[in-house]
């Protein structure tokens, strides 16, 4: 009897020590500081199970949840659940261009054909103003760790002009043309266009770094192509009825390496502001040719015409600061995203016009303006 007494004793008590240490185990490795109820489960919802998305959107939800998630760079999507791991973006531009280096004209000039002691003149330069344009965008998410792959286009048509008349006959153009001149300029007219279009490719990994701070680091290839024109008129140079017209045209085309970093800074879940910023190299081709052509007495003749073709390596950096927001429906099968953002974009040396008898002082493109965007994943 006493036997049969010791052995049930000595299984209860076996019994009691591991349950103790499955206890111990849960609360150390399986639990978390979450209140109850308040975390998602960590296995996959049941219609989606087969899905891998649904991890993602878990991860998503149980890093704002506040849980002691144990992943260390956990995947900041967005992702949706059972989804094709597509989506799409829509961004319309409204921006501001220029380029240095057009300066056309200048008044209080006196000289030969210019009265003596002319007062204080100014500088005259294209009118830069606002254009809209858009941007149109593909993604997917890679299966593996949290990668994606993004395409972008950029279109943009910007355009510029000016004109200034000789009123006090102080005139003086900038860009100097093959005519000898018998009397002052009456006027002179300048005008600016460009056929903006770019490409980028990236690939990246948006992840949390803190339960509200995510990074998108990423790397890719730049592509660009433009069509640039700057155009000078000469009006009454040698009568009323004469004008010479300048023709600067540079086309430019560019491949390179690309690289950045995107983040938000989330007040909650669904809203905060992002910051972006890249920078490429990218290696292409200028091909600038300059026309000149002269009417006098109502005949046209072409006087000048002139090519240069080169090779170069260029920098550009890109930088954007705005707000964003995120929403999720359907059972998170889908999401929507909206951005406003002030956006800026840097373009060294692009102006690569001539003049005459000498190379212009070569001048910079630049752009900034508001960036409105819409992002929809499914």
């Amino acid at each position: 009897m006493k036997p049969k007494l010791t052995k049930h004793w000595l299984l209860t008590g076996l019994a009691c020590c591991l349950s103790s240490s499955l206890l111990l185990a849960a609360t150390q490795y399986g639990g978390n500081n979450c209140q109850p109820n308040s975390c998602p489960p960590a296995k996959k919802p049941d219609p989606c199970k087969p899905c891998e998305p649904c991890n993602e959107v878990l991860d998503r939800t149980r890093v704002f949840a506040g849980c002691d998630y144990k992943e260390i760079t956990p995947c900041a999507g967005p992702r949706v659940a059972c989804g094709t791991d597509l989506f799409v973006t829509v961004d319309f531009i409204y921006w501001r261009s220029g380029m240095d280096g057009l300066a056309y004209a200048t008044t209080g000039f006196g000289g030969a054909i210019a009265p003596a002691n002319p007062g204080t003149g100014s500088v005259r330069h294209p009118d830069f103003g606002w254009d809209p344009g858009f941007k149109v965008g593909l993604g997917y998410n890679l299966p593996h760790d949290c990668w994606d792959i993004f395409a972008e286009y950029t279109y943009l048509r910007p355009s510029a002009s000016d004109r200034v008349s000789n009123t006090a006959q102080t005139l003086l153009p900038l860009w100097p043309t093959g005519q000898v001149s018998t009397s002052p300029d009456s006027s002179i007219r300048a005008a600016w266009d460009l056929n903006f279009n770019v490409v980028d490719l990236e690939l990246g990994r948006n992840y949390f770094i803190s339960r509200y701070l995510t990074l998108r680091p990423h790397v890719g290839l730049k592509g660009a192509w433009m069509n640039n024109d700057f155009s000078t008129t000469n009006f009454g140079f040698v009568d009323p009825t004469s004008f010479v017209r300048q023709t600067i045209d540079q086309d430019y085309w560019a491949a390179g390496l690309r690289t950045g970093l995107d983040t938000v800074w989330y007040f909650n879940k669904y809203f905060g502001i992002f910051g972006d910023f890249a920078l490429s190299a990218i290696w292409g081709e200028f091909d600038v040719t300059r026309r000149e052509r002269v009417t006098t007495a109502g005949v046209l003749t072409q006087q000048n015409n002139y090519n240069n073709s080169f090779y170069s390596l260029k920098e550009v950096f890109e930088i954007v600061l705005g707000l964003q927001g995120d929403i999720w429906f359907s059972d998170d099968s889908y999401h929507l995203g909206f951005n406003a953002g002030w956006e800026m974009q840097y373009w060294p040396d692009q102006n690569q016009y001539f003049k005459l008898s000498e190379e212009a002082a070569h001048g910079d493109l630049f752009f900034m303006g508001l960036t409105l965007g819409v992002r929809f994943d499914f």
